[in-house]
């Protein structure tokens, strides 16, 4: 087991950008990157596995040169004493580590579902929908990535229902009155029920909280994300540092610099992991600088609707769409 210079989890943005900082500001350096996912970018890549007009394989990108990469590899905690990242089967040494696990949804589990941040999932959905064994689908959460899907299931004219435990869309980030204007909008697009839960799923029905039934040829659960930090409690402070000495994070794992504000709050977008992760690099490397922060900006725009959210809607007073 060598010493790595730098050791960071996770492929998504955050890591990503903070390698290649690092590799510019550290050329001779030992950069390794440890995730489970099959490649790059992945989590991001995956509902878009399910357009017709996407090939699959066209989604994978190529890992960045200088940069070494263990792909398919769970990770079962770290050793901050130690300086050692550990798997089941594998261990690795770092001098300084970067925790760019990111967010998962919501833990919420049902037997065959399928799940928008693992790209084997959706294929697996892919090759249902394009035989036509999928003419009824139900997914359960109501946030940005449902948007998506949404757009995706009703290009191919499969009847849709979304079910979210809340009382109107994007319940977190909009205040009541526009989640209901959006709400009067999708219903175009889809059934939508609010207030509910689904108990169970046999791969005919979803069997609800309240006692009735959806017929479902596929369940696609996508219900809330939250921080998934290999390290429980993390925090980071203005120079993306952990409490842990030589430990640094970023993206959705922790709460962020908010720019509006200056409370540190979890966002999670791509956007703002790819800017943290390269702050997260700089300081690595010893050049100390601050991450300013940031702001909630998420524009989801697809070939029916656009949506687009910024800063602190759950708070504003007047808004027209």
């Amino acid at each position: 087991m060598g010493l790595n210079d730098f050791v960071l989890i996770g492929s998504g943005p955050a890591s990503i950008n903070c390698a290649l900082t690092l590799r510019k500001l550290k050329p001779d350096s030992k950069i390794k990157i440890i995730t489970e996912a099959p490649f790059i970018f992945a989590k991001m890549a995956a509902p878009s596995a399910l357009r017709k007009e996407v090939k699959p394989s066209k989604l994978i990108k190529t890992p960045p040169e200088g940069i070494e990469f263990e792909f398919n590899q769970r990770i079962e905690g770290v050793d901050v004493e130690k300086g050692v990242v550990f798997s089941s089967r594998k261990e690795w040494k770092y001098g300084k580590l970067f925790v760019g696990t990111g967010s998962r949804h919501r833990t919420v589990s049902f037997e065959n579902a399928f799940y928008p941040g693992d790209f084997n999932s959706m294929l697996r959905l892919r090759e249902l929908i394009l035989s036509g064994k999928v003419k009824t689908a139900v997914i359960y959460g109501f946030g940005m990535v449902t948007l998506e899907l949404l757009d995706i299931l009703f290009s191919y004219g499969i009847e849709t229902t979304v079910i979210s435990s809340s009382g109107y869309p994007l319940s977190t980030l909009v205040f009541n009155e526009l989640g209901s204007k959006l709400s009067s909008y999708f219903e175009r697009f889809a059934k939508l029920i609010f207030e509910n839960d689904i108990k169970s799923y046999d791969e005919n029905y979803v069997y609800m909280k309240d006692g009735s039934r959806i017929p479902c040829d596929a369940l696609i659960v996508a219900k809330g994300t939250v921080a998934s930090p290999i390290i429980s409690d993390l925090e980071i402070n203005e120079f993306m540092e952990t409490q842990y000495e030589g430990i640094f994070s970023g993206g959705d794992a922790v709460k962020v610099k908010d720019s509006l504000t200056g409370e540190f709050k979890y966002i999670h977008l791509n956007s703002v992991a790819w800017k943290t992760g390269h702050y997260a690099g700089l300081n690595m490397g010893r050049l100390k600088v601050p991450f300013p922060g940031d702001i909630f900006f998420s524009l989801t725009k697809t070939k029916s609707f656009s949506v687009a959210a910024l800063g602190e809607l759950k708070n504003f007073d007047d808004v027209e769409i």
